[in-house]
C-alpha cells in the first residue's frame, strides 16, 4: 500500500469519527484519494478495425502503425511529432553551445540575442499547439524516402 493510500486511509477514518461536512470529504477526496486506472483521457480506441492511440503533440488518435510504441503501449507520441521534437531539440542544444561560445569569446550583446531565441525555442517546444499534423508528417516522410533511397 503506497503512503498516499495509507495516509488516505487515515483520514477516512478521522473525517467518519468527526462526521465531517460532505463538502469537506469531497474536497479531501479529491485531493487525497489515490487515483485510479493510470489517469489516461484519452485511452486507446479502434477505428475501422484498426488499434488508435492519442498523439499528445498532435491532439488527434492515430493508427498503432504511426505511434511510437514500447512493450505494446503507446509512449503518447506518434513518430512525426517525436521527429519534429527532436529537430527543435537539436536546435536548442546548438543554440546553448552557440551561447556558451558567445560568452568565451566576450561576444556578450550577441550571447543575449541569442539567448532570447533560445528562450523563444524552448517555450515553443512544450507547446504541443506549435505542432501541426501535416506539417510534420510531410517532413518525415520526406525524411524516410531520402533514407530508403539511401539504402536501394
Amino acid at each position: 500500500m503506497s503512503s498516499k493510500t495509507n495516509v488516505w486511509s487515515q483520514v477516512q477514518e478521522v473525517l467518519a469519527a468527526n462526521k465531517a461536512k460532505p463538502a469537506l470529504v469531497e474536497a479531501l477526496e479529491a485531493l487525497l484519494a489515490p487515483k485510479q486506472g493510470g489517469g489516461s483521457t484519452n485511452p486507446p480506441m479502434m477505428i475501422d478495425g484498426v488499434q488508435h492511440y492519442w498523439c499528445r503533440f498532435h491532439s488527434r488518435y492515430e493508427p498503432e502503425t504511426n505511434m511510437v510504441m514500447s512493450n505494446d503501449k503507446s509512449k503518447g507520441y506518434c513518430r512525426a511529432a517525436i521527429s519534429a521534437w527532436n529537430k527543435r531539440n537539436t536546435a536548442i542544444k546548438k543554440l546553448e553551445k552557440e551561447i556558451g561560445e558567445l560568452i568565451i569569446a566576450g561576444d556578450m550583446d550577441q550571447a543575449r540575442e541569442c539567448s532570447e531565441e533560445l528562450k523563444a525555442a524552448k517555450d515553443q517546444i512544450s507547446n504541443y499547439s506549435t505542432y501541426d499534423f501535416d506539417a510534420d508528417w510531410a517532413v518525415f516522410n520526406r525524411h524516410a524516402m531520402v533514407e530508403v533511397k539511401g539504402q536501394l
